[in-house]
C-alpha cells in the first residue's frame, strides 16, 4: 500500500485523496477533485513498479474478479449544425453519460466536428447515427463516430 501511495503522490493530482485496500488485488481510491477523476479514468492503466494499475470508476455491485463493461470513450459529431452545439450533453447521453466536451468543441475553435468524452457501456451496440429533432419533428440526421472504440469480452475461459 505505500508504493501504491508512494505513486498516487508521484502524480501530482490537483485534489486530496484516499487510498483503502477491499483485497490482495483491489483497492478504492477516492478523490476530492472531478479533475482528478477524469484524468485518471481517460489514461485507464499504469504501470507501478512493473505491475499494471487498471482504473474504472466505481460500480454498485462491483465485486472483485468481474470487470465493468462501462469505460469512457470520445464521441464526435461530424458536421454537427451550430443551431444543434447546445444540444451535445443531450445527444451524447444517448450512448451513456456525458463526462465533458473537449477544448475544441467547448470554444468553438473547431466548428468540422464536436466531441464528447462518454461514460459507454462497451457491452453494448450503438447506432452509427441519429435523428435530431425539434418540437417533436425530425430535422436532421447526425453521423456519429467512436474513437478507439473499447471491444468487451465476458466469455470466460478456463
Amino acid at each position: 500500500m505505500d508504493v501504491v501511495r508512494s505513486f498516487f503522490h508521484s502524480l501530482k493530482l490537483v485534489g486530496s485523496f484516499q487510498i483503502i485496500g477491499l483485497d490482495s488485488k483491489h483497492i478504492l481510491v477516492r478523490l476530492s477533485s472531478l479533475l482528478d477523476f477524469n484524468r485518471l479514468r481517460l489514461r485507464g492503466n499504469y504501470l507501478v513498479r512493473g505491475k499494471l494499475l487498471r482504473m474504472w470508476k466505481w460500480e454498485v455491485g462491483f465485486r472483485p474478479g468481474h470487470e465493468s463493461s462501462i469505460t469512457p470513450t470520445w464521441i464526435s459529431f461530424p458536421g454537427l449544425l451550430i443551431e444543434f452545439s447546445g444540444g451535445l450533453k443531450a445527444f451524447a447521453s444517448r450512448f451513456g453519460t456525458p463526462i465533458q466536451c473537449d477544448r475544441p468543441t467547448l470554444s468553438f475553435s473547431r466548428t468540422s466536428v464536436a466531441r464528447v468524452l462518454v461514460d459507454c457501456d462497451a457491452k453494448q451496440d450503438y447506432p452509427e447515427e441519429i435523428t435530431i429533432s425539434v418540437d417533436g419533428l425530425p430535422t436532421h440526421k447526425q453521423c456519429v463516430v467512436f474513437y478507439n472504440r473499447p471491444w468487451y469480452c465476458d466469455t470466460v475461459i478456463s
